[in-house]
């Protein structure tokens, strides 16, 4: 089992309904929150390590230095993601391909050449591309890309729709699927009322409305709800009008 997907590990009994979250590290098969993800710079460059810990920081990993090739040769292989500045001309012997190589705009085309060399699997050229790398790390930590979707669409009104899913959710989550169940009904009642009676602390569909760009899913999973097992977003289960801000143009 791979490091990232040890962090994933659902197990039905972890959550019950009334939605506490599991005892952080228990390996009684409990969730079990994931590492932050290791990352390796190679660089002897003042900028480039300054502008990587600061990136490396907004995306919550773990940022070890290693000033050139020889330093960096034992924990090579051991990182998530590896770094590489444009003052390192050459890699160790049989060690993978850096994930990303950083430089500056002003190396222009020598730059690209350089990622050529080396086997990069991307170019990050700082500061301009910070953002970007910032997201590509904290992307880097997700699980692998996968999982089973399923839509349930009723009929008419109280065709058992939303019985029917929550019932589906919970059976995944009795057989340790890490499950997630989403209103996409605007107009309903609200998911969550026909999930539990309780008041459980979490984000719902309207938090989510300014949104732009990509979500980390392990920590987009952990900010919603959980009851019965299976976490849960919802639509606020209420009367009153939801005001959703216009997105803009």
């Amino acid at each position: 089992m791979s490091k990232r997907d040890r962090g994933h590990r659902q197990s039905s009994r972890h959550h019950g309904q009334n939605g506490k979250q599991p005892v952080q590290g228990d390996a009684d098969g409990y969730w079990v929150p994931r590492d932050a993800v290791g990352i390796l710079l190679v660089s002897g460059d003042p900028y480039l390590q300054e502008e990587a810990k600061r990136i490396v920081a907004a995306a919550g990993g773990n940022l070890r230095t290693a000033t050139d090739v020889t330093e960096a040769v034992h924990g090579w292989d051991n990182a998530d993601v590896v770094l590489v500045g444009s003052d390192i001309r050459e890699l160790p012997p049989r060690r993978r391909a850096p994930t990303v190589l950083l430089g500056k705009a002003a190396e222009g085309d020598g730059l690209w050449r350089l990622a050529a060399v080396l086997g990069a699997e991307r170019v990050a050229v700082l500061p301009e591309a910070a953002a970007w790398l910032a997201e590509h790390l904290s992307m880097s930590g997700s699980p692998d890309p996968g999982g089973t979707v399923m839509g349930i669409i009723g009929g008419s009104g109280g065709a058992g729709a939303t019985t029917t899913a929550i019932w589906l959710a919970q059976a995944a989550a009795g057989h340790g699927v890490s499950t997630v169940l989403i209103d996409g009904d605007r107009w309903g009642g609200g998911l969550e009322l026909a999930v539990t009676a309780d008041e459980i602390p979490g984000l719902r569909w309207p938090d989510f409305a300014e949104t732009r760009g990509s979500i980390d899913p392990s920590r987009f999973r952990d900010s919603l709800p959980v009851a019965g097992g299976f976490a849960y977003l919802s639509w606020p289960g209420t009367r009153e009008s939801v005001q959703i801000p216009r997105p803009p143009p």
